[in-house]
Parts: structure tokens; sequence; C-alpha cells
């Protein structure tokens, strides 16, 4: 019915492709949203709100670049970390960039049920197709699905990305061109980025400069948090060491 952000992650390639870092930003933070332009030229109002709703006050004029702009500029306020670049992925793109990938291959820990996600998977290794780790993704509330907190659900998410890189580096995606080149075209007609990474022949120029790179290197973070006293279902970042 609309465009909403489920998943916000901040990444750092470093400067000689030795590392990357991944940092979640939870959706149910309680932050301050500065006030956001869109390209139309109508801007949002500044508010105190859970922190996805920048996504959702940039994209009410339908356009996910604003939306993905008013997220960075969060980003930005909160964080004082300067965003280079951006990419908007969908659903349907992250189905079918698992799928390109033959499936994930994950331990489930525990029996797991989401009947509002369409969640319902065993314990044990076993490999997601894309529709079901879409739902690994998304399932909040259910059985085995821990206290139903987004910050639970952040741990899962990490869990299904960390796995999806090491899936990569299995099929030697980011040294062979041609099936790098065939996975992006399975997932750019659902992905919206910023002008320096529009194009396929830049996405892998990207990630060819990351072929060195190990799954050990790749390092999975959440902003520092505690539960917000008025309301412990929503969190407040703590401020930086």
């Amino acid at each position: 019915g609309g465009l909403a952000s489920h998943t916000t992650l901040t990444l750092h390639l470093s400067a000689d492709r030795s590392r990357v870092e991944l940092g979640s930003s939870p959706r149910d933070s309680c932050v301050k949203i500065p006030q956001c332009l869109r390209a139309n030229g109508s801007k949002s109002a500044p508010a105190t709100t859970k922190f996805n709703a920048a996504f959702a006050y940039g994209a009410e004029s339908g356009s996910v670049t604003d939306a993905a702009a008013c997220t960075i500029k969060t980003v930005e306020s909160l964080t004082h970390i300067r965003i280079d670049d951006f990419v908007v992925v969908d659903f349907t793109g992250f189905v079918g960039m698992v799928n390109a990938l033959g499936g994930v291959p994950i331990c489930i820990p525990n029996n797991m049920s989401s009947p509002e996600a369409n969640l319902n998977v065993k314990a044990g290794f076993q490999t997601l197709d894309g529709a079901t780790a879409i739902e690994f993704a998304r399932a909040r509330t259910g059985t085995g699905l821990g206290d139903g907190s987004d910050i639970g659900r952040i741990t899962r998410q990490q869990q299904l990305l960390g796995a999806t890189v090491r899936q990569a580096q299995s099929k030697n995606l980011l040294t062979d061109a041609g099936a790098l080149y065939k996975f992006l075209n399975a997932a750019t007609s659902s992905l919206t980025t910023s002008p320096d990474l529009a194009s396929i022949p830049k996405l892998v120029g990207l990630a060819l400069s990351l072929r060195g790179l190990q799954a050990k290197d790749v390092t999975f973070l959440t902003v520092p948090w505690k539960p917000l006293p008025a309301d412990p279902n929503n969190v407040v970042w703590l401020p930086s060491a």
C-alpha cells in the first residue's frame, strides 16, 4: 500500500577493500528525523519518532530516491557519518538474488513458525530458497522467534546475510565476471541505487574490487541501544564512546 522500510544497514568498505562492516539501525528506534527536501520541492516536517519513518516521509512524493535521501539525512544527522551511495532492495529483488545464488545454506537453531510472515521452518542445516529467506528475514512474531522484538529479528537478518556472503564466495561470484553479470541481471530490476551505482558495469566493478575478501573480513554490528523507558518495545540509541 506504500513505500516502507523494513531493514536499514550502513555498509562501510575499507579503502583497500580488505574488510567490510555492516551496521544495523533498528527500525523501532526513537530518533530525531530532520526536515527532508523531496525532488518535487515539497518538504517533510522534522519529527521525533521511529527510525523507519524517515523512509516513509521521503516516500510521500512516491519516489524511492526521496525515501532513501531522507533515510540518509537521518543517519548522517545521528551518526555524523558521511553516506556516499545507497542501494534500495525490494522484496522481489531479495528473493531473486537468493534464488540466483541457488539458495542460501544456513543452520536454523530451532523450529520457527510465523503465520504473519508465512514462515514455517524446522531446526537444522538447510538451504533456504528466496521466498523462505525473505520470510525468515521478515518474521518477528510467532513460535521460536524469541521476544518478537526488532532487535531479535536483526540478529536473524545478520545471520542470513552472513550465510549469503559465504554462499556467494562458494559460487566464486566475486571472481567470475560472467556469473556476477548473471546474478546482477536477476537482481537489478528490483534495485534502486544512487547514480554512481546505477549500472551493471559499475556494480560489477565494485563487486570485483572485493574479490579478495573472505567471510571472516565481514563484520556485522548493531548501533548501541537501550530500551525506551516509556515504551520498552522501542529503543533509543546510546551516545558513542
